[in-house]
């Protein structure tokens, strides 16, 4: 996305001979589309890291707790 300027899915924007924008909306959208597919996929996969961990920090300061009361 860096190097390219624009996301993979969506087509690189063109200019005319009088440096207009090209638009092909219906490439556009379902590059757009792809791209938020991609997103949520990984928005959600990142839901399921953030809950693991939350998860192992619940169990380790249930921990704690009972190392601290002894």
């Amino acid at each position: 996305m860096r190097t390219e300027r624009h996301l993979r899915g969506v087509p690189k924007g063109e200019k005319d001979e009088r440096g207009n924008d090209i638009v092909e909306y219906g490439s556009l959208f379902r590059g757009l589309l792809e791209e938020l597919e991609k997103a949520h996929i990984y928005i959600a996969d990142i839901n399921g890291v953030v809950k693991r961990q939350q998860e192992a920090i619940s169990d380790l300061g249930a921990q704690v707790q009972t190392l601290l009361s002894r």
